[in-house]
């Protein structure tokens, strides 16, 4: 059974605080972004990401480049979306970064979502509910 965690994302100063999850010690936000910035025509983007997340933890999710996700079950999932990325998330009294990449591989960064959130243990359904809590 994998072990999941939470890692607080200090680079965002906003209302809400910032989560990735965690893995068996492996952040998909931190691999996503790591492997975006070797993208040098989509490191301008992933700015604009940075300022969408941001975004969100200030306004909330309305905003015309974040849409919810009808076909996960279990947790209310959001995309935040760009030209040519796309980061997925769950919202709530905190917000918590799942993955990202690029809108190419949309659809098998979907069925991963689907699958990472199927393996996550009861109790996280608490992120589901707003209550995101901790970090490591």
């Amino acid at each position: 059974m994998p072990t999941f965690a939470v890692k607080k994302l200090d680079e965002f100063e906003c209302n809400l605080n910032i989560f990735a999850l965690v893995r068996d010690g492996i952040c998909f936000y931190d691999d996503a972004v790591n492997e975006l910035m070797k993208d040098g025509n989509l490191r301008k983007e992933l700015k604009r990401v940075y300022a969408l997340i941001q975004f969100v933890g200030n306004h909330g999710t309305r905003h015309k480049n974040i849409h919810q996700l009808k076909d996960i079950p279990n947790f209310t999932t959001w995309e935040l979306k760009t030209n040519h990325l796309r980061f997925y998330f769950l919202y709530g009294q905190g917000m918590m970064i799942i993955s990202g990449g690029k809108k190419v591989d949309q659809k098998a960064d979907i069925s991963q979502l689907k699958s990472i959130l199927k393996q996550l243990p009861n109790n996280f359904n608490d992120v589901h509910q707003g209550r995101i809590a901790g970090g490591s």
